[in-house]
């Protein structure tokens, strides 16, 4: 005899399959409704007052790409009065002039042959160009000796030497160079002390756009001056020991030592 198929309630079966809403799928649906709710407002509203919706968002778009044009424009200004400010500070404050000789931060130096709002160009000793930014020439150090350039010669001799006929006879042979006798008045004197000897230093502007020529020339003079004159040079070879300079300053300037 067959045993009878169990059956089970028709509620038990469904009531598993309900489930609750979730807090975010009722607050999704609210926002639904809102947002439904806030467009018939809208729509009843440009209506009521023969609005077209096309012409308001045209005339929106218009107001937003005018507004991104006056950013751009402003950005494009600060770009520029970045890049150029410098060379109108230079133009304004002329720290410098064309023809001028100057040497920025101790590094590169050369006659002013122009300057523009990005660049100031300077001519070199061998004429060449040299384009400097201005950026790089604001807020450094720069020396300007206008026409002419400083040069530092040394001259060691020996410590039997009579020293002041020796910076007499260069100081005369000196004063007698026609290069010279446009700028500053030569300055000759004992400038330090070595092992063994006296180091005679001698000062004099050159002009800037000869100056390696007539640097040259004049470091001619003054070794033909000393030995006319019997005056001889340190020996090298008597030096055993290198010691510091006993001078408290510490120049920079561009020197030759004889």
């Amino acid at each position: 005899m067959m045993r009878p198929f169990p059956t089970f309630p028709l509620s038990c079966s469904f009531a598993g399959m309900q489930k609750e809403p979730t807090p975010h799928a009722t607050q999704r649906k609210d926002t639904i409704i809102k947002l439904a709710v806030a467009s018939l407002i809208v729509g009843l509203f440009l209506g009521f007052f023969n609005i077209d919706p096309r012409e308001l968002l045209a005339e929106f778009g218009d107001t937003v790409q005018k507004t991104f044009s006056i950013v751009a424009s402003v950005v494009e200004w600060g770009v520029k009065y970045v890049l150029l400010g410098a060379g109108l500070s230079i133009i304004l404050a002329r720290p410098f002039a064309v023809g001028d000789t100057i040497t920025v931060n101790r590094q590169v130096s050369g006659v002013v042959s122009d300057i523009t709002l990005a660049y100031t160009f300077l001519i070199g000793e061998d004429g060449e160009r040299i384009t400097i930014p201005n950026k790089e020439i604001v807020g450094r150090v720069i020396v300007n000796s206008k026409k002419n350039r400083v040069v530092q010669t040394k001259i060691c001799i020996s410590d039997d030497q009579n020293a002041d006929k020796a910076i007499g006879v260069l100081k005369s042979a000196l004063e007698a160079v026609a290069d010279l006798k446009d700028g500053p008045a030569v300055q000759v004197g004992i400038h330090d002390f070595t092992y063994g000897g006296i180091v005679l230093g001698l000062r004099f502007w050159v002009p800037s756009e000869r100056y390696l020529q007539v640097r040259y020339a004049v470091n001619g003079v003054a070794l033909g001056a000393l030995k006319a004159a019997g005056i001889g040079l340190l020996d090298a070879g008597s030096v055993a020991v290198v010691g510091a300079s006993l001078s408290g300053d510490e120049e920079e300037e561009e020197e030759t030592v004889l």
